[in-house]
């Protein structure tokens, strides 16, 4: 049976697997079913949240089944192949999360270049994102880089090293800290082009209050100057200035400052999220399959370490959907739609009940 610790974690990651596959399966549904957020940023997300799906339901369960019990119970030709999907789909969800920082860094920083924006450039980075791991896991197999192992330690599958680890790791280390360079370049690009942006506007903004104010003193020096000349011509009708249309401006000005203020905090905080989550959910595993040579890490830590990235897969397509204010409209509204159904139905049942 399992131990302790396996236990409480299984008991405390549980929710969160739950929540992961609801979540996925809501972030799908609601960008099909919302004409409005059926954009292309979002297809990558589609990717993302197919990508997350398919790894909690075609590995978690049965890894956890394995932890609980301390052996594998389903056939052990899935046992190979979950180990296998498992670091398959991180490379999904890795490469994903890249092809998603690229094409907004296209959309915000080169915005003219409409063929970067383009709908076959969107599906060219999702096969990417599908087709690099992929082809990286058949050629660990092909060429016999690594071979998959059924470990009693570990109660499952784990993917084994051949002869000398340094292009297993080669591969491993760079992957991923390729996919993390292009992510944060590209969010470092978006902030920094939104942050002169933003500088752009508030000069504008500034430099047009000024000339709003212009016309005042520009009508006090004419009437200065026809006095000067002491010619007995009256002076042309002086014309008050329009304050309505410096009130019109400014609101303008402002608001466009104001948005992209907004839009700063916004990738901003999607940059800091990315990292966090890159980090703490995929670093660990990354690092402990790296630094043992022979994967005789220990028993825990091998526990912990993938129970922490098999989070990410629940929670970065929940992160990216919830910070997408359409998105939370969206959700809300399947929510309030389930409950309205829900109620509904009780009515229905019961008024049945009564006659």
């Amino acid at each position: 049976m399992a131990s302790t610790l396996i236990t409480v974690l299984v008991a405390v990651c549980m929710p969160f697997f739950i929540m992961g596959i609801i979540g996925n399966i809501g972030v799908i549904l609601c960008i099909f079913v919302t004409p409005s957020l059926r954009t292309r940023t979002n297809a990558i997300i589609i990717s993302l949240a197919t990508s997350c799906l398919a790894f909690l339901l075609m590995v978690v369960p049965f890894t956890v089944d394995s932890f609980l019990h301390s052996s594998w119970r389903v056939a052990s030709w899935y046992c190979h192949t979950t180990a296998y999907l498992a670091f398959g789909f991180i490379g999904i969800t890795v490469c994903n999360i890249a092809a998603l920082s690229v094409y907004r860094y296209f959309c915000v920083v080169h915005p003219t270049k409409l063929f970067l924006k383009s709908i076959p450039n969107v599906v060219f980075l999702i096969v990417l994102s599908w087709l690099i791991p992929l082809l990286t896991q058949t050629s660990l197999a092909t060429f016999q880089i690594a071979h998959t192992e059924y470990n009693q330690l570990y109660a499952r599958c784990v993917v084994i090293k051949k002869g000398s680890p340094t292009v297993y790791n080669g591969l491993v280390f760079g992957g991923f800290l390729s996919t993390l360079a292009i992510t944060l370049f590209s969010y470092a690009g978006i902030y920094r082009h939104v942050r002169k942006s933003t500088n752009r506007l508030r000069k504008q903004a500034q430099i047009g209050a000024q000339r709003c104010s212009q016309p005042d003193v520009q009508t006090g020096q004419m009437i200065n100057t026809d006095a000067e000349t002491g010619t007995s011509s009256t002076p042309n009708r002086v014309r008050a200035p329009d304050h309505s249309r410096a009130r019109d401006k400014r609101p303008k000005s402002s608001g466009a400052t104001n948005k992209h203020t907004k839009e700063q905090n916004y990738l901003t905080k999607i940059c800091v999220v990315v990292f966090a989550l890159f980090m703490v959910c995929y670093g660990p595993i990354i690092i402990l399959s790296a630094v043992y040579a022979k994967d005789d890490f220990p028993a825990d830590a091998y526990t912990v370490c993938t129970m922490i990235y098999w989070l990410g897969s629940c929670l970065h397509p929940l992160v990216y959907a919830t910070l997408q204010p359409q998105m939370q409209k969206s959700v809300l509204r399947f929510l309030r739609c389930c409950r309205k159904t829900h109620s509904e139905n009780k009515v229905t049942s019961v008024a049945a009940d009564m006659a």
